[in-house]
């Protein structure tokens, strides 16, 4: 939004971090939570599965919309952690957005890139890869609205573009000023110094 970075750096970096995040979640649903049997106690692979079932069978716009309070979570406990100076309270800003947007239902890309995968391992077998990526699209699309506009935006137009503002402002004062003076050189500063 400031300028410092072109769209297609910022449309490269997004592909590359999503891309890499995937592979990085199936290698975890793949080795982690099929291979081990992690998550084949009692109760858990139903629930895994029960949850990938939910998060493939949302409306578009329902999925839509919990990416962008997913995010927006993300973003802010991101953004709080940042400004934390110990261990502990960087762990505690992060802690509880990230604790609610979970509770709440939230659908986060990099989050469904390993749920919804590690209940197609464990027998979920009504979604199919075209289910996954419908329901990736739309929590993806709401994940760049969340941070990028809903956080980064606001801290963006707070303090950057004011910033902006006030340094154009400050040069319309200073060439209104110097119009001034060339209009009334009697009244001029540095005039009145040399009398």
């Amino acid at each position: 939004l400031g300028g410092q970075v072109r769209w297609t750096s910022l449309m490269r970096n997004w592909f590359v971090s999503w891309c890499g995040n995937f592979i990085g979640c199936l290698t975890w649903a793949v080795c982690l939570g099929y291979l081990s049997d992690a998550v084949r106690d009692a109760g858990q692979e139903d629930l895994a599965i029960a949850v990938a079932i939910k998060k493939t069978n949302q409306a578009w716009v329902s999925i839509f919309l919990k990416g962008i309070g997913a995010n927006l979570m993300v973003c802010l406990g991101v953004w709080q952690a940042t400004c934390a100076e110990d261990v502990a309270s960087k762990i505690l800003a992060l802690w509880f957005p990230i604790t609610g947007f979970v509770t709440m239902g939230f659908d986060h890309c990099i989050a469904n890139q390993f749920l919804i995968p590690l209940g197609m391992l464990l027998g979920a077998d009504s979604i199919s890869t075209a289910d996954l990526f419908r329901a990736l699209l739309p929590a993806t699309l709401g994940n760049a609205v969340g941070g990028g506009i809903f956080v980064g935006g606001i801290y963006w137009y707070v303090f950057d573009s004011m910033d902006k503002f006030h340094f154009i402002k400050d040069r319309f004062r200073h060439e209104g000023t110097t119009k001034l003076e060339q209009s009334h050189p009697e009244d001029s500063p540095s005039q009145v110094d040399a009398v």
